[in-house]
């Protein structure tokens, strides 16, 4: 009978904690009404309901003081860059503590809220502070004893902070290839395989392919791509596809004898790029974009070189997302839309035909 009562306790108890943190009102105080059509007979939720580690700090005591918060942020500040030390230390300085004077209840949390997001205007900003706020209270609550400030983290969970909406900002030109070469061939000393290197430059701006299946391409892939002449391409595979969605993909005629030179005495098992040491390369001797000065040249841009090209010269949309593997997973693809891979090389000849860098061969194979 005992072990019966004690359970009906810890489930009533259970339920008044839910709805005490279900329900906060302006004044920071909790309560519970068992007729919720009826509020006025509304039942306040006090020490004797609960114990004090679920009763949120409704008060004006504070709970830390100013020294209490400079010393959590000289924690977080740690090995952090300066501007990041710098930002912490605002946030503590000029809204946390001007704003609650160590008090944690609604009103606070509401002052704090609203200066954050009336003194910053992008998402970015707003979204920092709402985060190092929410931070220490988190750091409070694990900290000190008989208090709980989860009414008060969900009362941050609650703002919603609008997104907003950016489109690609790489837009790649013929002419971050063309530097893109010659960044590799004039730091031939700081990188293994040059021409190998360069070799994957013209591969991924002639086919848009991800640099993961670049990496995962065999000898055997490009002998039996060559073999489909006049129409070569690639057969991708499934298996070694990001989007496990198997696809034909041209090969350029810029592109054989460069192709021809890099399996020349290997194994049909042999791979053949790797982009790790191309991405170590420009991590640590960077380019700039052409569109963008302030904005690097990454491995990744390569397939947006080729996507955004294939737009310009007139690539058909399903030739081309077909080719860089792109939103194929709808019912069209997997039930109606498909092409040879003579329809592929043709459709991607008559476009990229025309397209062709500088000494390609010259350059790879010096």
């Amino acid at each position: 009978m005992r072990d019966k009562e004690r359970a009906t306790s810890r489930r009533r108890e259970g339920i008044l904690i839910y709805r005490l943190n279900k329900e906060i009102t302006k004044n920071g105080c909790c309560y519970w009404d068992s007729n919720p059509g009826r509020r006025s007979e509304s039942i306040n939720l006090t020490n004797d309901f609960l114990p004090s580690s679920h009763i949120p700090n409704n008060g004006d005591t504070p709970v830390f003081t100013e020294d209490e918060l400079y010393n959590f942020v000289d924690q977080i500040n740690i090995e952090r860059a300066i501007t990041t030390q710098q930002t912490n230390t605002r946030f503590a300085r000029d809204f946390i503590y001007p704003c609650t004077q160590g008090v944690i209840n609604n009103a606070t949390t509401s002052a704090v809220i609203d200066k954050i997001t009336t003194t910053y205007s992008t998402y970015s900003s707003r979204h920092k502070g709402l985060g190092f706020f929410k931070r220490y209270l988190n750091y409070l609550n694990d900290t000190k004893d008989g208090i709980n400030l989860k009414p008060f983290l969900r009362q941050i969970d609650l703002v919603r902070l609008k997104k907003p909406k950016q489109i690609n900002r790489d837009i790649m030109f013929d002419g971050d290839i063309r530097n893109l070469i010659s960044h590799i061939q004039n730091g031939k000393d700081c990188i293994t395989d040059p021409n190998i290197a360069i070799a994957l430059v013209y591969f991924m701006s002639y086919t848009g392919m991800r640099e993961a299946t670049c990496d995962r391409l065999t000898v055997k892939h490009i002998k039996d791509a060559l073999s489909l002449s006049p129409n070569p391409c690639i057969y991708v595979e499934s298996d070694i596809d990001k989007t496990e969605t198997e696809h034909y993909v041209p090969i350029h005629p810029q592109l054989i004898p460069i192709l021809n030179e890099l399996i020349k005495g290997k194994d049909d098992n042999d791979t053949i790029f790797d982009s790790e040491k191309i991405a170590t390369y420009l991590k640590n001797h960077r380019l700039h974009q052409i569109n963008i000065p302030t904005k690097y040249i990454l491995v990744k841009h390569l397939r947006k070189y080729f996507i955004q090209k294939s737009t310009a010269i007139g690539l058909n949309n399903d030739y081309r997302d077909y080719i860089v593997s792109n939103q194929m997973n709808s019912v069209q693809w997997r039930h109606y839309k498909n092409f040879t891979y003579q329809q592929i090389y043709e459709a991607y000849i008559q476009a990229w035909g025309p397209i062709e860098f500088e000494d390609n061969e010259k350059k790879t194979l010096n």
